[in-house]
């Protein structure tokens, strides 16, 4: 029954994630709407605090939903890697490299909430922290995430693909497709580091719409499956399925 509540648990835990993580950026989206700059980095310092202080409660929010998605996420990759664990045909610690990815995105994460909660706060609290706001603000929050968030996906990702080849918790298909998404990944950051270009962003879309997703309903029907036949073999081994 443990197992069947990881999986559950795992699988929910990854769609929370999800939504909570688009809800996020969009809300942060909503909330840095009036810089002028590239992505969210103003041109103007004092246009930044204006900005901020006129938007502190859907920064606010932003930064609320980033958190939680952060959270959703550590629960998601712990509980994948433990059933993950238990479900091995062998002694492969794949699976280790799944949850370094997952703890190492929502720290990243969570430092990132943590310097736009610092810049909100400081453009409520005055001027004379206004060049102090710049430098926090001006943090390239597009490029820092473009640039590296490839690392953790390709051991989240990765780290699943080689564990599901030796494990009867994900078919086969989702580990070719979990290291074949992987492997793109590392060639595009490959590429993307030679030419200063982040082309590694180009993964984290199917990352974060299509192999999150897809992953947690999986675990979610494994989970049901294994509740379902735990019942059966009760009702089996007590007559007239009584206990």
């Amino acid at each position: 029954m443990f197992r069947v509540h990881v999986e559950k648990s795992a699988g929910a835990a990854g769609l929370a994630f999800v939504v909570l993580f688009i809800a996020g950026i969009v809300a942060g989206g909503i909330g840095a709407a009036g810089f002028t700059g590239v992505g969210m980095v103003p041109a103007n310092p004092q246009e930044s605090v204006a900005v901020l202080r006129a938007n502190t409660a859907v920064l606010g929010l932003s930064i609320y939903l980033i958190s939680l998605a952060a959270l959703a996420l550590v629960c998601f990759t712990s509980g994948l890697a433990s059933a993950l664990r238990r479900s091995q045909r062998n002694d492969g610690a794949h699976w280790m490299l799944a949850q370094a990815g997952g703890l190492l995105y929502a720290a990243y994460l969570l430092i990132y909430v943590s310097l736009q909660s610092q810049a909100v706060f400081m453009a409520q609290t005055g001027g004379s922290g206004t060049t102090a706001v710049d430098v926090l603000v001006r943090l390239p929050f597009d490029q820092i995430f473009w640039s590296f968030n490839w690392i953790p996906e390709i051991l989240l990702v990765g780290g699943v693909g080689l564990s599901a080849m030796g494990s009867e918790l994900l078919p086969r298909w989702i580990a070719v497709s979990s290291l074949s998404l992987a492997g793109a990944m590392l060639i595009l950051a490959g590429i993307g580091l030679v030419t200063l270009f982040p082309l590694a962003w180009l993964g984290f879309p199917i990352f974060l719409l299509i192999w999150v997703p897809m992953t947690s309903i999986l675990l979610l029907r494994r989970g049901s499956s294994l509740a379902g036949s735990t019942v059966d073999s009760r009702e089996v081994a007590s007559p007239g399925g009584k206990p």
